[in-house]
Formats: structure tokens, C-alpha cells, sequence
């Protein structure tokens, strides 16, 4: 009974920790929801305008999944991820699933690629996100060459390519690594697989 009520806390405590949820189903815990899927009011000294910080999903662009192998993934968050699915032609989640409490635990990533709204440069994009989200606590930092932000939660990072918006959002529960490193090396291998194809700012 006591086994069996410390699970229970464990896993909840799990899932609280990581800002997000998990479903019957087994959706990921790793939630995407800061300012690259939100629209933000914006002041001029002329107008005001909403200007939507990512514009919505990107068209064009390879598949998210082939962006990064599914080993790659379970390399970087010290797991072996079995369950790799991709719920929109714009997202691709990577979960480890187990039956029994286990190290590394509600461990999964998130990948999504948004289009940048309408003539907005990623310089605006940054300053956009950096403005209104400070409780989020992002910062600038580089991936590739290319400047982003990591926070939100500590586990996200968004790189702003030019032509779209690469959020990877990851959690890891194994003893010794930490998630906000784990979603900078994902974004950095899917970053540079993208800009293989893709012109990058």
C-alpha cells in the first residue's frame, strides 16, 4: 500500500515539475505553450497592432520527426525513447513509456516549426518575446550561429531561422542531466539538418 502511494507521488510530482501534463493516452509531458504560439499586443507611435509572434504552422519544410533520429534523441536525454509520433505535419514528440517506475520516467522531447508572422524579422520576433515574456525568464543565446532563447520552465529553446520557428521543448528525469542542455543539443542537430535545406538567417 505504501509502495503503491509513493508511486502514485512520484509520478504526479513528475508531471507537476514539468509544466505540463500527461494523458491517458501518454502525451508528452513537454509542453510548448510560450510566446511561439501566442499573439502579443504590440504599441507604435501611430498604430496598435497584434502582431502573432509566430504566425502559425510552416509549410514547406521537411517532416519535424526527420529533423532528428529517434536514437539521437534517447542519446541526448539518456533513455531509449520507444515512442516517437507526430500528431501534426508540424510537430513530432519523442516519449519514453514504461510500466513500472523506472529512472528516466516521464522523460520526452517536443520539436515544432511555426512560420514567422508576415514580414516580421527575427530580430522583432526576439524583442517581441524578450518584452513580453520576462517572467518566463528567457535569455539569448546561439544555436548553430544563429541567435534563440532558452527558458520557459528551464527546458525550452526557440530559434527563429528566418523562414520558420524551431521550438524544442525537452524534459529528462535521469539523475545527471539536465533538460535545458538537452533541448539546446536537439535544437542544435535540428537546426543544422534544416539549414542543410533551408536558406537561415
Amino acid at each position: 500500500m505504501r509502495k503503491t502511494a509513493l508511486m502514485i507521488l512520484v509520478i504526479t510530482a513528475l508531471s507537476l515539475s514539468a509544466c505540463g501534463a500527461t494523458n491517458s493516452a501518454n502525451k508528452p509531458v513537454a509542453t510548448s505553450t510560450t510566446a511561439a504560439s501566442k499573439s502579443t499586443q504590440v504599441s507604435s507611435k501611430n498604430t496598435t497592432s497584434i502582431t502573432t509572434v509566430a504566425g502559425g504552422p510552416a509549410s514547406g519544410f521537411p517532416p519535424p520527426c526527420s529533423l532528428i533520429t529517434k536514437s539521437q534523441v534517447s542519446a541526448i536525454l539518456g533513455v531509449a525513447i520507444n515512442s516517437v509520433t507526430s500528431s501534426s505535419p508540424t510537430e513530432c514528440s519523442w516519449v519514453y513509456n514504461a510500466n513500472k517506475l523506472v529512472t528516466g520516467l516521464g522523460s520526452n522531447a517536443v520539436l515544432q516549426l511555426n512560420s514567422p508572422s508576415p514580414g516580421q524579422t527575427p530580430s522583432q520576433y526576439y524583442n517581441i518575446l524578450f518584452q513580453t515574456d520576462k517572467a518566463l525568464s528567457f535569455k539569448h543565446i546561439t544555436i548553430d550561429g544563429i541567435k534563440a532563447a532558452e527558458g520557459f520552465a528551464s527546458h525550452e529553446v526557440l530559434v527563429d531561422t528566418g523562414s520558420t520557428i524551431i521550438t524544442v521543448a525537452a524534459i529528462t528525469t535521469v539523475p545527471g542531466r539536465n533538460s535545458l542542455s538537452a533541448s539546446a543539443q536537439m535544437s542544435t542537430i535540428v537546426v543544422k539538418n534544416f539549414c542543410a535545406k533551408h536558406s537561415c538567417s
